[in-house]
């Protein structure tokens, strides 16, 4: 399997970028991860020759397809500057594989994706961080959120509960 971890990319900045919980995986050759020099990418992203254009035409193309597969989402515009399709340019055009993110999913939808999450608040960054008590916007995010992790999650989360909670034994 080959990971894509996008945690130096513009966007992890407020989500505190690489987790050091991590290092451990990335520290085995038996695990390839890619992570991106960000000053690398941006000499791509303003390249003005062949691969320069070919990041910005990438770039439109993902912007337009997020805004297109998501145009009833009343926060899609706040959540696609926030993931920063330069970036999610860069990682399609650069990276063919399974993005891993941790604490916040800031994924374009684009690819399959592994989600590690810390606590419950910060998942819904930008929409919400830690400590703010309450959720605004909750039926939008919900929405949303719901479209990113689906049925799967939702019935492993409700069958670890039943069985944690349950008094009863095998």
């Amino acid at each position: 399997m080959k990971l894509l971890c996008p945690w130096n990319l513009p966007s992890y900045v407020p989500a505190n970028g690489f987790h050091p919980i991590y290092a451990a995986l990335f520290d085995k050759e038996s695990l390839p991860a890619v992570c991106f020099d960000l000053l690398k990418a941006e000499q791509l992203l303003n390249d003005p020759g062949k691969p320069g254009k070919a990041v910005r035409c990438e770039c439109e193309k993902i912007t337009k397809r997020f805004r297109n597969r998501h145009k009833s989402w009343a926060l899609a515009e706040q959540f696609l500057h926030v993931i920063n399709p330069s970036s999610q340019a860069l990682t399609s055009i650069c990276f063919h594989g399974t993005e891993f993110h941790h604490t916040v999913p800031y994924t374009a939808l684009e690819r399959p994706f592994i989600f590690h999450a810390e606590s419950f608040m910060p998942t819904f960054m930008p929409f919400a961080f830690q400590g703010i008590g309450c959720l605004p916007h909750a039926d939008e995010i919900r929405n949303w959120y719901g479209k990113i992790f689906s049925s799967p999650l939702v019935h492993t989360l409700k069958a670890t509960m039943i069985f944690t909670v349950s008094p009863k034994r095998c």
